[in-house]
């Protein structure tokens, strides 16, 4: 029996004029009930052709990034830059709650239809704007895709390792960053028209954004004198970085405890047990480690040259085992060790299963069942729910211009002959 408890947002309607910007912040916002009708161009998103492809086949409709982030949503089709479509547009921000965009400033105003006209017809409307860099500001008008808001939101020069330029991290987390912080300013503006009646504008930023995500950063020169930068595989101990990753025979483990005095011994018991101990049992090693302390072991206590002894034989030995058979052994000696978990990892995982993490959502047009991301959060009164697969292009014209709007048939084709629709 399908759920049928009321949804958070259910009674609320959001026009979702996004690109992949702010694919996110919609989909955030229907999976919580709300009524969000993605409008795209005649033809489609662009981003539509963005890879990969379902089955490896380049096509509009089997996009896997657009099927994952543009769930729950219904699809029309509109062109802005038409008088028609612009009337179009007017009658649907008229019963709307939210419109999300993230056009360059000043687009949408050009046309007649932005933030300043649209709220006087409706003035509880909430207008959420995402763009790269702002409204105002030098870089106002700049164009910026992805991994330009990772660079210049100081993401990007933490990501990589020390000897090599920085690198970016997929998938699109810029994009992500801004639309997250667009679905919260959103839920923010709800709650205050609901004791106010009053909408109101929100300019979002992607690279405020991903700064945002950062700012711990700051405080590790405040609080302690460092100045944290990218370290691969390794991890800041003080000012020195300590490798924590290491290759293993299927994959990649991640490796803290044993960085710490209490977790040595265990470790090396362990690494004794398989006859790869190597010189680690000697007792100049355990006086060694007894200088450090309770805490990390770091130059305080090892050189450079004794610290990478001890990696090198970490690695070999890791090398001779599985994440799993890794991971089970640490846990019974009590070694902070933890597996890198690959897609196909999460897809096994005994624990996202035991909680029905991954739901199946059926996709008539291909003849299959595809297995989505579950709910980030559980409410127990008003559930976060995967309704519906992401639209086809222009999907739901005929239901919302036919039957919400009460266009007939021949002015639907009028419309589309004339490229509004």
């Amino acid at each position: 029996m399908s759920d049928q408890r009321p949804q958070a947002l259910q009674p609320y309607r959001v026009l979702d004029l996004t690109g992949p910007m702010g694919w996110m912040c919609g989909k955030l916002l229907a999976d919580l009930g709300a009524d969000v009708l993605k409008v795209e161009p005649p033809g489609g998103d662009p981003a539509r052709r963005l890879g990969p492809f379902y089955r490896d086949v380049p096509h509009p409709e089997r996009s896997l990034a657009w099927f994952a982030l543009n769930t729950n949503k219904r699809g029309l089709t509109l062109n802005c830059d038409t008088v028609d479509g612009q009337t179009l547009l007017r009658t649907l921000a008229q019963g709307a709650d939210v419109v999300v965009e993230s056009f360059p400033p000043g687009f949408m105003a050009e046309r007649g239809i932005g933030f300043a006209q649209l709220s006087t017809m409706n003035p509880r409307l909430i207008w959420t704007a995402i763009t790269p860099f702002g409204q105002d500001g030098p870089y106002a008008d700049y164009r910026a895709t992805d991994i330009v808001g990772m660079a210049m939101g100081g993401l990007m020069s933490l990501c990589g390792d020390p000897d090599r330029p920085p690198v970016r991290m997929r998938p699109s987390q810029a994009h992500l960053h801004a639309s997250v912080q667009a679905a919260v300013a959103v839920l923010l503006a709800l709650h205050h028209r609901a004791n106010t009646g009053e909408g109101q504008y929100i300019d979002v930023s992607m690279q405020h954004a991903v700064t945002w995500a950062i700012i711990p950063i700051r405080h590790y020169w405040e609080l302690n004198r460092i100045i944290v930068e990218r370290g691969g595989a390794a991890r800041a101990f003080g000012d020195q970085l300590r490798r924590i990753i290491f290759p293993c025979q299927d994959g990649h483990i991640a490796l803290m405890g044993v960085l710490h005095a209490r977790e040595w011994q265990p470790m090396v018991d362990w690494l004794a047990s398989a006859g790869m101990a190597e010189d680690l049992t000697d007792e100049s090693w355990r006086i060694l480690v007894d200088y450090a302390g309770p805490g990390p072991l770091t130059q305080a206590a090892l050189t450079e040259a004794e610290l990478a002894h001890v990696d090198a034989i970490l690695g070999r030995f890791f090398l001779k085992h599985t994440k799993a058979k890794l991971w089970a052994e640490a846990q019974r000696r009590g070694i902070t060790l933890f597996p890198v978990a690959t897609p196909r990892d999460l897809l096994d995982h005994p624990q996202l299963q035991a909680r029905e993490f991954f739901v199946p959502l059926p996709h008539p047009e291909l003849g299959d069942t595809l297995c989505y991301p579950g709910a980030p959060y559980q409410l127990s009164e008003t559930p976060w729910r995967l309704r519906r697969r992401a639209p086809l292009i222009g999907e739901h014209n005929d239901e919302v211009y036919g039957g919400e709007l009460g266009l007939s048939r021949a002015e639907l084709a009028v419309l589309m002959a004339a490229g509004a629709i």
